[in-house]
């Protein structure tokens, strides 16, 4: 029989016996209802505000919320047996992002949540039960509709049902000339034909039912043995923090879904649930104890797997390394403390990408696997493994997991699918069982492979149906795998076991698919960015205050707070860009707060450590945030005062505009201070800068720029060497056409360079300051319907050249972008990521390379020679290119879907230009990026005490490329932990020295668990490190 023929033959049977299951069925006719706001459950038991309900009319609406109860009759008849509530909707849709969702309270107990896939829970064996629903849903009209009902189930046509439909799923889904399918199709047929059709009744009758049972069984395993190929099942929910709904719709999602699975696990004690993500725990933790006291419980049992790793799952590619380490720090902490267990596996099914130092941030941490789905979205090559070690830049290594889920192909067509998609939200039917073990490339590595089963956000995670089939794929169908329930990691430990020498994969998992997430939603990435530096700053003025006087507070719990909060808005969907704008209207005000909270703190700090350093009113404390002596630009009010001197009363180059003097601070020591005076003696040098439109002449430059406002020509004193490629130019500002084919907030389009907007009219530039200091030009002009306003300083201290541009940003499915055309060849390019610097190549030779057309990078590009480069340099955006001698920089897009008017509105970007000499360690572009962020800050005191030093270093790192990346105190022990970073590559010795007297020091893992003690030499330590070594470093300043 063909498989059409098998079709006709047994769907329509198959159908009568399914709808036969609701033979004995009652309709709920008086229901009331009221509605209520967000987390507003608790008014249920209030006794007024309730109404008619009208079954006929719709409900619904935006963010809608409601609640409707009843009292359930249960028909004495129906006593003893099986009597389930069955509540529908007629609803769908795919993301679960709008659907009608329910809690469902019996007799006031939470029993589940509902949704379109979880319709139905068993009523407790008592006649009168009382029901209340508590409803979420989010449409555009009130076109949702409630049927409520009773049902008496016949358990013995109930599990006829899930048999024969599981047998003929696999009969369709199995090759037609199989063995397998022989078996499947005749096992079927013959158990419609044991089936008395003539009746409902007759339908009914468990003795007939039984006898089709056991002839369906008896062919089944007479048949072809099940494949010897084994699937370990996983049970998973996949919850976006927010999406398509803001976080406060995913406190409610993670409840309803989690109360599913726990209703689920009552009924099959196989089953067994892996979560990640602490934060969505910790939120169920505040809104409902007494369901998680019920998730503790099937964890301390075993069947409720807790892993991940992080507070969220996080965007790796955009956070930097420090925010990284903070995911895992209060993620495990969380493990550790409310669980008394350890996350080992990072799970990441769904980001954007990772970057090349992540493994030794996950091995720093105390984690041993990974887990993504995303690789599998590749637009243009194939991941080629699916199990393999991930080695990072210090040589790392960490077995990942790549997850292959997806439906089977039938051989006639494998492998013609246009797309290698696969999904971290699998169901469990014959197709992605098969399809998962045929996706995977490793069969020859291992037995059984993965396979995450269950709806997402929303979804409630497993069905019914789904573990009704694992009961019986676990025991074996013709054609296909056995089934195991497992939890995630005792697979990835399984895989350890079997794979001892996986294929190695050396560097970053760049996803072909997604570029547009490093620049969409520009705001929220300036302020994740600002963030982060803020928190930088703050925690080393903290540990500055506290190491100088034990009585100055560290503020652990706001700084934890504030991180916290930073981590939940550096989720894989809200900072990337991908949310819609309800999510970013609680996200902007949220990252506005964080800066708030370090501004405050850092303030506090630096306001005691400036009174103890001034000696009089007119003192200057200038403090440097940085690991490096610096001479740089810094503002003080100074409102009396027109002149600045060192401690040798010389006067420094500086610049009064109003009430603020601007001055070159020299020689401001590497984690500490510097005192300076201010006077009134007037400047009597000229200032070494010339404008004569368009030609502009520096101390280190000629410039002369074009009449579209880019620079036509400049020209490198120093290196004696025009900087841009023989006709070509710099700051070249583009207007793309980005129309992507699908996920318009994620994806670029390909238009690109083919399809472009060239700027209507002229620039003109005026001087807006000109001083000793430096030049700052500035320029105006309307482009489509968007205006821009430039500013361009090159300064007297530096040769980097800063442009800030502000944008009035109007545009619709277009992309800015700024280029410069610079004068060197070189195969490959650095870019600086979170804790590190990579390669990438400059080429188009393989598809591999000519996929990069965009890349994330952090601070900046280099592209070099042995003798030059240049880099780009960026304070807040992440889209980056360095192809063939091109640099590019993205500054925004203007997708329009989820969020319709993403992007739009007032920007404000930094960017600068370095040229120099050698490669970007010579040319000192990593120092330059770090002062792009962390300014010089100068702090007048009004008090004046004169306790400390005029000048000062808390600590200093000498070593070949290493930097201190992260100061802050000790989350559990009065120590300090320093981030040391190896950003050159090479192994090498690093000499820490310290002003204070150091006790002890301690190698520590990233999460500040002690690993090794070192031998103090007075204020000096020696710390060996590999080249790209990430090591944190201890230092205990008192007696423990």
């Amino acid at each position: 029989m063909t498989k059409q023929q098998l079709q006709l033959f047994v769907q329509g049977p198959l159908q009568v016996l399914n709808q036969s299951r609701y033979a004995q069925m009652l309709d709920v006719q008086d229901l009331q209802y009221k509605t209520c706001a967000y987390h507003d459950w608790g008014v249920r038991l209030e006794a007024d505000g309730w109404l008619p309900f009208d079954r006929s009319r719709g409900f619904g609406g935006r963010e809608y919320h409601a609640l409707f109860k009843t009292a359930l009759k249960v028909p004495p008849s129906w006593m003893g047996g099986k009597v389930r509530l069955k509540v529908e909707t007629g609803s769908s849709d795919i993301w679960n992002f709008n659907n009608p969702q329910f809690l469902v309270y019996l007799n006031d107990k939470l029993s589940c949540g509902f949704d379109v896939r979880h319709t139905e829970v068993d009523l407790p064996d008592m006649e009168d039960v009382e029901l209340v629903l508590y409803c979420y849903v989010s449409s555009e009209k009130q076109d949702v509709f409630l049927d409520v009902s009773i049902y008496l189930v016949n358990e013995e046509l109930e599990a006829f049902v899930y048999d024969l439909g599981l047998a003929y799923e696999t009969a369709m889904t199995v090759e037609y000339d199989s063995e397998a399918y022989i078996t499947l199709s005749k096992a079927c047929i013959e158990a419609v034909k044991a089936v008395d059709f003539s009746s409902l009744k007759a339908l009914q009758n468990v003795s007939m039912l039984t006898k089709a049972r056991a002839v369906l069984s008896q062919i089944l395993s007479s048949g072809t043995s099940p494949s010897k190929a084994k699937v370990a099942v996983v049970g998973h929910s996949h919850i976006d923090m927010a999406w398509l709904w803001t976080v406060d719709q995913t406190r409610e999602k993670g409840i309803r879904s989690y109360a599913t699975v726990l209703s689920l696990m009552e009924q099959y004690p196989d089953y067994v649930f892996s979560s990640s993500q602490m934060q969505l725990l910790a939120f169920i933790k505040a809104d409902m104890p007494s369901l998680y006291d019920r998730i503790k419980a099937r964890i301390d049992e075993g069947r409720w797997e807790v892993e991940g790793g992080m507070w969220v799952e996080s965007d790796t590619i955009l956070t930097s390394g420090e925010s990284l380490v903070r995911q895992f720090y209060w993620g495990k902490k969380w493990m550790r403390d409310e669980y008394g267990k350890e996350s080992v596996v990072l799970w990441l099914p769904d980001c954007f990408g990772f970057p090349a130092t992540l493994p030794q941030i996950m091995k720093g941490a105390g984690i041993s696997y990974f887990v993504t789905t995303k690789l599998g979205w590749n637009e243009t090559n194939r991941f080629p493994h699916d199990v393999f070690a991930w080695q990072g830049l210090d040589g790392s290594r960490v077995l990942s997991y790549l997850v292959s889920t997806t439906d089977y192909e039938s051989l006639a067509s494998y492998p013609k699918k246009t797309s290698n998609e696969t999904t971290y939200n699998g169901v469990l039917t014959p197709s992605q069982i098969l399809g998962t073990r045929q996706r995977f490339q490793d069969k020859a590595l291992c037995s059984s492979n993965l396979h995450l089963y269950g709806y997402g956000d929303g979804g409630g995670g497993p069905t019914k149906q789904m573990l009704e089939n694992h009961q019986r794929m676990k025991t074996g169908l013709p054609g296909l795998p056995k089934t195991y329930s497992s939890t995630v990691r005792s697979f990835l430990d399984t895989v350890r076991n079997e794979v001892p020498d996986p294929p190695v994969w050396a560097g970053e998992l760049y996803l072909e698919y997604h570029r547009g997430t490093y620049t969409t939603m520009a705001e929220v990435k300036r302020l994740n960015r600002l963030c982060e530096q803020k928190a930088f700053a703050s925690e080393f003025f903290g540990c500055l205050a506290w190491a100088l006087d034990a009585r100055q507070r560290y503020p652990h719990q706001s700084f934890e707070a504030a991180w916290k909060l930073l981590a939940l808005n550096q989720f894989h969907d809200i900072l990337p860009g991908s949310s819609i704008k309800e999510v970013y209207e609680t996200t902007i005000p949220q990252l506005t707060q964080i800066t708030t909270t370090f501004d405050e703190a850092a303030s506090q700090a630096r306001s005691f450590l400036a009174s103890n350093i001034a000696k009089a009113a007119e003192d200057v404390v200038v403090f440097n945030t940085l690991d490096f002596v610096r001479n740089d630009l810094c503002t003080i009010e100074a409102a009396s005062y027109c002149s600045i001197h060192d401690e040798t009363g010389r006067r420094l180059p500086s610049c009064k505009q109003g009430s603020k003097l601007h001055f070159i601070a020299c020689k401001v020591p590497s984690k500490g201070w510097k005192r300076y005076r201010l006077g009134n003696e007037h400047a009597e040098s000229e200032s070494p800068f010339s404008w004569a439109e368009p030609n502009l002449s520096t101390p280190y430059y000629e410039a002369t720029f074009a009449k579209d406002g880019s620079l036509a020509r400049l020209y490198d004193k120093q290196q004696r060497r025009e900087v841009f490629a023989q006709g070509k130019r710099g700051n070249v500002l583009s207007l793309s056409v980005d129309l992507p084919k699908e996920f318009d907030a994620w994806n670029i389009g390909k238009q690109g360079a083919l399809m472009q907007y060239a700027l209507d009219g002229e620039v003109r530039y005026r001087v807006l300051s000109c001083s000793e200091v430096g030049i700052t030009l500035e320029g105006t002009w309307t482009w489509l319907k968007s205006t821009y306003r430039q500013r361009i300083t090159f300064g007297a201290h530096s040769k980097r050249i800063d442009f800030n541009l502000h944008v009035d940003w109007r545009e619709d499915h277009l992309m800015l972008r700024t280029a410069f055309d610079v004068d060197v060849r070189a195969m490959r390019a650095s870019y600086d990521i979170a804790f590190g610097v990579c390669e990438r190549s400059t080429h188009t030779n393989t598809s591999w390379d000519e996929v990069q057309f965009e890349v994330p990078a952090h601070k900046w590009v280099d592209l070099s020679e042995k003798t030059h480069g240049v880099a780009l340099l960026s304070k807040q955006s992440y889209g980056y290119s360095a192809k063939g001698n091109t640099l590019t920089l993205s500054l925004l897009r203007a997708p329009t879907y989820p969020s319709p008017q993403a992007d739009r509105g007032e920007h404000d970007f930094s960017y600068a230009l370095l040229p120099h000499a050698g490669g970007y360690e010579q040319g000192k572009v990593v120092e330059e990026g770090y002062a792009l962020h962390q300014s010089l800050i100068a702090e007048r005191s009004e008090q004046v005490c004169d306790k400390l030093d005029d000048h000062f270093s808390l600590v200093e790192a000498t070593g070949d490329g290493v930097v201190i990346e992260t100061i802050k105190k000790c989350e559990e022990r009065a120590s300090l932990i320093l981030r040391l970073i190896s950003m050159a590559g090479r192994d090498g010795v690093c000499t820490l020295r310290s002003a204070l007297a150091v006790k002890q020091v301690w190698i520590c893992n990233l999460v500040e668990e002690r690993l090794e003690q070192l031998s103090v030499a007075g204020q000096m330590v020696e710390i060996a490190m590999k080249g790209h070594e990430i090591v944190s470093v201890e230092l205990v300043l008192n007696d423990e």
